[in-house]
């Protein structure tokens, strides 16, 4: 602080001593009295400059503030200017399987050039999310042009009528389900898809043990739950005391049905005290015909 109030008190009088014109020697009194007055005013000025200066030292952080509060407002009116640090590059990430990365790269497009700030990040995502096997769709900024855009590919697990997939996430999403044809089939109230998967995947736990597969879960309309096992022995379960229904058919599968389980046309659940077979139509035809040869033969 000395130096900085020294260099000012000479700069001072420097320009004072050289601003001032030569004296005559009758008027030395009142030289005298003047430089004692302009010394009192420069001590006055000193003293009131070393003040300020203490005051912003002793503030520097409210300083500090208002200069932080005074970019943060003009930060907008940059962010507004869209030329400003424009997008040269976007980066898109993800692993592709049923995506068209071409239909991505082309909805990315009208993008570059777009500010820095003002690039429209949401309407990035909005445009990759129209995309039926778009799942989620992040955008990072990278200063000072770069966009890094990540897209989740959704993962089909099972088939939801012809026209519709459901995803890992039970997110039903339009797609023609040919082409799909080992994926398992769900279906039910689409407000319920959640469960019905959940519901599937402890099903499909069940019965993995005894070498079975479900190939299909469908609820109608009133509940009533139908399974299709190995893609040839139906269930129809019902829509009542499922769990204890499923433990039955597991207890007795292996000795009861699996014997029989090519010539069953399903079976049928929906009775209080247990369960009925129905047999396909050749298989009672050939047991009638050995029994009229077994009738003969007495």
């Amino acid at each position: 602080m000395t130096s900085l109030i020294e260099r000012f008190s000479s700069n001072k009088q420097e320009r004072s001593l050289s601003s001032k014109p030569s004296q005559s020697v009758k008027q030395s009194g009142r030289k005298k009295l003047q430089a004692q007055k302009n010394i009192s005013e420069q001590a006055v000025e000193i003293v009131w400059i070393q003040h300020l200066f203490e005051a912003m030292m002793a503030h520097k952080v409210r300083v500090a503030g208002l200069v932080l509060v005074l970019m943060l407002f003009s930060l907008p009116l940059l962010m507004a200017q869209t030329q400003w640090l424009p997008i040269e590059k976007i980066v898109l990430t993800g692993r592709f399987v049923q995506l068209d990365t071409d239909v991505l790269e082309q909805k990315l497009k009208p993008f570059l050039g777009e500010g820095f700030f003002s690039v429209d990040i949401k309407g990035i995502q909005s445009k990759l999310a129209q995309q039926p096997w778009v799942e989620k769709v992040s955008v990072r900024r990278v200063w000072p042009d770069r966009l890094n855009v990540m897209v989740k590919e959704k993962q089909a697990v099972a088939r939801w009528d012809g026209e519709n997939l459901l995803s890992d996430l039970a997110v039903i999403f339009k797609q023609d389900s040919k082409g799909f044809e080992t994926l398992p089939i769900i279906n039910g109230y689409r407000e319920q898809s959640a469960d019905l998967l959940v519901r599937y995947r402890n099903l499909q736990l069940q019965f993995s043990p005894l070498g079975l597969s479900v190939d299909e879960m469908s609820e109608d309309s009133k509940g009533a739950t139908s399974l299709l096992l190995d893609e040839k022995l139906r269930v129809n379960l019902g829509s009542d005391n499922n769990d204890e229904k499923i433990k039955h058919l597991l207890a007795v599968y292996e000795k009861q049905i699996q014997p029989e389980s090519a010539h069953i046309k399903y079976i049928d659940f929906r009775y209080s005290n247990g369960f009925a077979i129905a047999w396909k139509k050749d298989y009672l035809q050939q047991r009638a015909k050995a029994q009229k040869r077994g009738n003969r033969n007495v």
